[in-house]
């Protein structure tokens, strides 16, 4: 499974998306990261210095999926 998700796990932390400035790719990321997370348990998709980057990016994260949480809701 992890030689499977390899090339995804690598490219969900490369700086580019990390550090993407627009919304839709931070969502679309922490979705993937999440869904790979779950896919892999109980092994951890990444290592422990791979967490501490997703770990600093999680709030980012966060913060856009409140934007289209709000988004949503306004459009109901």
């Amino acid at each position: 499974m992890q030689n499977a998700l390899s090339p995804s796990l690598k490219a969900l932390i490369a700086d580019q998306l990390l550090r993407h400035s627009d919304k839709d790719v931070k969502v679309a990321v922490a979705s993937c990261i999440s869904e790979i997370t779950r896919i892999t348990a109980p092994e951890a998709p990444y290592d422990d210095d791979q967490m501490k980057v997703c770990r600093i990016f999680l709030p980012q994260f966060m913060n856009a999926l409140d934007y289209y949480h709000a988004l949503y809701r306004k459009n109901q």
